[in-house]
């Protein structure tokens, strides 16, 4: 029997060398990927290592910008803000001024916080708030503004104006102006008696406050400001006072002395009386101080009168009421007994009337001196246009004087008044120096009185200057000199 022959086939040449290189090539791959894998991991897992030697980074939660408030202040301000969800921040830092300033607050649990920063300049600044926990962790930081008041905002604001008071029974009634303007929140009302200031605040919608009690003569006031609606702080406007001046109860002039008793004043502002007079064209003053009562001694010398005015002292600073005058020489009017008067032109003849040059001095105010204007003609009378009209009164010695008084005709028609005169004084009656010259007068007063300078002449001519278009002639009923003493 034959066998069949069993024979091997072995894999052909190239097929063999074939799936040989493959399996060298992965090898080698492998290997070459396991060697850089090797060689990049090394220095990553170094720094890696480094990175974590003191454990992970920490933030805290970071302030809301919106949820800090900054309050205005004067030379000053407050920060604040509300508590915080985050419980690990224990303290806050708050720098300004690049850096270069801070402070540090303490975080309170499950409260707000808030602190004031002062010592600042007026200026605007920018805060930056950073938390911190007691490990060290910090926020991020939080940027927020915020402006500094002071002097520079104050001395613009502007005051209220009293516009009326009333004084009723010790009841005061001030009236004040409207003040418009968001940041004025009030007005501020001081006076101070019987030992003690009284202070009445008063919304800034109200223009009228009532002061029971009042028996003060003065008080201060000024408007209250904030420029901020949560300011800390209030602002004043510079202050005012308003003052009332003390009354003169009588005065006596005695061997050169004048003593003069003034109402007594009780306001515990008052600081004393000013006193000042003019004396041969010097000019004196005098303080009446509140120690020494209210009864003042001075020398006026050659004064007519003195003025006076009353003196408050507020915050060290003094006020004053408005000035009211003393006349301490009194008028008396020269005795016209002997006097007699000539006239420049003839005197119209007037039936309604006494006209004749002695009614100037006959003490009857039915009388009266008429004299035609320049450029008019009137009761047979024509005097020119360029004439001068006049009267020259001889009082027969030498007088002293300084002052006139005219009483006009009595029928109340102004146009027979003058305007304007002017007074000249002789000692011969024939040469003339002028006295005053061009003196207005009110023609619608029936009666009036005018200054002079002190002058002692015999004669004294006045001259008609002005008057008016209408009406003929100028009617005087009584002229007369006197001098103050």
């Amino acid at each position: 029997m034959n066998l069949p022959s069993t024979e091997l086939k072995q894999p052909e040449p190239n097929k063999q060398r074939q799936d040989k290189f493959y399996s060298d090539m992965k090898h080698l791959f492998l290997f070459i990927m396991i060697a850089g894998m090797l060689a990049g991991c090394s220095p990553m897992d170094d720094n890696y290592s480094n990175f974590l030697e003191d454990g992970p980074v920490v933030y805290l939660a970071k302030l809301e910008a919106d949820s800090v408030q900054v309050n205005a202040g004067r030379y000053r301000l407050g920060i604040s803000w509300p508590k915080l969800d985050d419980v690990r921040p224990k303290k806050a830092t708050i720098t300004w001024a690049n850096g270069t300033s801070s402070t540090g607050v303490d975080v309170k649990d499950g409260s707000s916080t808030s602190v004031v920063i002062g010592s600042l300049d007026e200026a605007s600044y920018i805060f930056e708030i950073t938390l911190y926990d007691d490990e060290g962790n910090s926020s991020l930081t939080t940027s927020v503004t915020g402006t500094v008041y002071g002097e520079a905002y104050e001395k613009y604001l502007q005051n209220r104006e009293v516009t009326a008071f009333d004084l009723q029974d010790s009841q005061a009634t001030l009236t004040f102006d409207e003040l418009a303007g968001e940041t004025c929140i009030g007005t501020e009302v001081l006076w101070g008696q019987n030992g003690q200031d009284n202070t009445v605040l008063m919304d800034s919608a109200t223009s009228q406050v009532v002061l029971d009690g009042f028996c003060s003569s003065s008080f201060r006031y000024r408007a209250m400001y904030k420029p901020e609606a949560a300011a800390i702080d209030t602002f004043y406007s510079t202050a005012s006072v308003y003052a009332l001046n003390t009354d003169v109860l009588s005065f006596s002039k005695t061997t050169g002395r004048l003593e003069v008793n003034f109402a007594a004043v009780t306001d515990d502002h008052y600081a004393g009386i000013d006193m000042n007079w003019t004396s041969d064209g010097e000019a004196f003053d005098y303080r009446l101080e509140a120690s020494s009562g209210f009864t003042a001694s001075v020398d006026p010398g050659e004064a007519a009168g003195i003025q006076y005015r009353t003196v408050f002292i507020y915050d060290g600073q003094e006020y004053y009421s408005g000035y009211a005058e003393l006349e301490i020489l009194q008028p008396v009017d020269l005795d016209r007994s002997g006097w007699s008067v000539s006239v420049s032109h003839a005197l119209p003849a007037d039936a309604a009337i006494s006209n004749a040059p002695e009614s100037l001095t006959d003490g009857d105010g039915g009388t009266c001196l008429s004299m035609v204007k320049p450029g008019k003609s009137y009761g047979g009378v024509t005097v020119g246009e360029e004439e001068t009209v006049y009267f020259i009164i001889d009082m027969g010695t030498d007088r002293t004087f300084d002052y006139f008084r005219i009483l006009h005709r009595d029928n109340g028609n102004t146009n027979l008044r003058a305007q304007k005169y002017s007074f000249y004084g002789s000692d011969d009656g024939a040469s003339f120096s002028a006295i005053s010259e061009g003196v207005a007068v009110d023609a619608g007063q029936l009666s009036l009185m005018g200054d002079l300078p002190k002058s002692t002449y015999r004669y004294i001519k006045v001259t008609y200057d002005q008057w008016s278009s209408s009406s003929s002639t100028m009617q005087i009923a009584e002229f007369n000199l006197g001098v103050r003493q």
